[in-house]
């Protein structure tokens, strides 16, 4: 009797192996998105205890673990809302071919020089003969 080792996608159907695949970059992207968010909000709260000073209501540090939790909770619970958009933009750049399955709102963002974002309007298509 032969054994051999064969991994789940190569048994798959094509079909299937995509469907796979989106789905791991999809919880990657969002589990990507929960720790950029819970990132953010750390920094915001040491930011807040240092403008708090000694007086302030977060200069106790006990609860600081329950916080952090709170913290990583709050974030996955944003993340899987997809609430910042990180993840959808990750899925797109991972893969380009199911970007249709997402929201477009048609316009395009241009970003001049000065770094000043600008919405660029689609010109109507001239109808006439």
């Amino acid at each position: 009797m032969e054994l051999t080792t064969t991994s789940l996608a190569a048994t798959l159907a094509p079909q299937d192996a995509d469907a796979v695949q989106r789905a791991k970059v999809d919880k990657a992207a969002v589990q990507f998105e929960g720790l950029f968010i819970h990132q953010m909000l750390k920094e915001m709260r040491k930011s807040a205890q240092q403008i708090a000073g000694d007086n302030g209501l977060f200069k106790d540090q006990s609860g600081s673990g329950l916080l952090d939790l709170a913290d990583t909770m709050l974030a996955d619970s944003m993340a899987s809302q997809r609430a910042f958009g990180i993840a959808d933009t990750i899925v797109r750049q991972m893969l380009p071919a199911s970007s249709a399955a997402f929201k477009s709102t048609g316009l395009a963002v241009a970003l001049p020089r000065d770094g000043i974002a600008s919405p660029t309007i689609p010109e109507p298509e001239d109808t006439q003969p």
